[in-house]
């Protein structure tokens, strides 16, 4: 059976049939095994399923899915061991402890424990939105930056980025329920909003620290360096605390892309006044650790 038959024939039909039952379908899964292949069944309910629900299920969708390439077929409870899959599923979790298994390891470990402490669909998609717009941001910075240079590729980003911030005050961050099983949508601008944003401060990010190794000499490298992470771990420390206070103060939400829209600004005006452009092409071409020259 492939994968796509699974998804698209056989999973609809056991949804069918545990609606029909008054059942959940938690999931339908191929595992192939020494033995043959099993076509694994989890149903569910509320007050939990007992061994007759299963059989039950098992002798209704039999007759429906037996002319699929699998030889062995099996209905159960997830049990405590229940997979998340859909909103409700994460939903239902929240507070609870849940287990994070990875395809690839990270520091040599493949599964995570932790509570799951709050989950919301639409901000996942969001983020999605925004990190793929930053994705072309770091992919085209470089080129923009030998074409007008890394100063006016910078500004272009703040520039973005503030644009972003000031629509985001004057659009509201909540949406609305639609669907029959509560799906949230937002404003359709929001998305537009965190697209420019990404796209913005990816620009400004992929030119900054080559930016400011340019325009030091050698000697000096590592000290500008502390400067440019100095501010860059400041800002990041003192803002969520500052706005935390201004938060539980006034309750404005809008307090935030002001916040930032001010300090970008700002930081718009300075930089463009003070800071001189460099052209990658006027960069001396060496290769390695020769760039960075014996100048004092």
């Amino acid at each position: 059976m492939a994968k796509a038959e699974l998804t698209t024939v056989v999973t609809p039909k056991c949804q069918r049939l545990a609606d029909e039952m008054g059942y959940e379908l938690v999931d339908v899964c191929l595992d192939k095994e020494n033995t043959g292949k099993f076509l694994r069944i989890y149903v569910d309910r509320p007050e939990g399923m007992s061994l007759d629900d299963c059989e039950r299920y098992h002798r209704a969708i039999m007759p429906l899915v037996e002319s699929y390439d699998f030889d062995f077929l099996e209905v159960s409870s997830p049990g405590i061991d229940r997979p998340l899959k859909k909103d409700r599923d994460f939903e239902r979790a929240l507070g609870e402890e849940v287990e994070v298994h990875l395809f690839k390891a990270v520091d040599g470990q493949k599964v995570f424990t932790g509570i799951l402490s709050d989950f919301d669909a639409q901000d996942m998609v969001l983020t999605i939105a925004g990190g793929l717009a930053s994705v072309v941001g770091f992919a085209v910075a470089g080129g923009i930056a030998d074409k007008i240079g890394r100063k006016w590729t910078i500004s272009t980003g703040l520039g973005l980025s503030f644009l972003a911030l000031v629509f985001m005050c004057f659009v509201a961050p909540t949406g609305r329920v639609v669907g029959e099983h509560g799906e949230y949508a937002f404003p359709a601008a929001l998305y537009i909003v965190w697209v420019l944003k990404g796209f913005g401060m990816a620009l400004v990010h992929n030119c900054s620290f080559p930016m400011v190794v340019e325009l030091c000499s050698s000697k000096k490298i590592g000290k500008f360096t502390g400067y440019y992470y100095t501010a860059s771990m400041s800002a990041q420390t003192i803002t969520p605390v500052f706005l935390g206070f201004v938060f539980d103060a006034t309750g404005a939400w809008r307090a935030l892309p002001v916040y930032s829209s001010v300090l970008i600004l700002c930081s718009f005006g300075v930089f463009t006044a003070l800071v001189k452009n460099i052209k990658a092409n006027k960069v001396a071409n060496a290769k390695g650790l020769e760039a960075l020259g014996d100048d004092d």
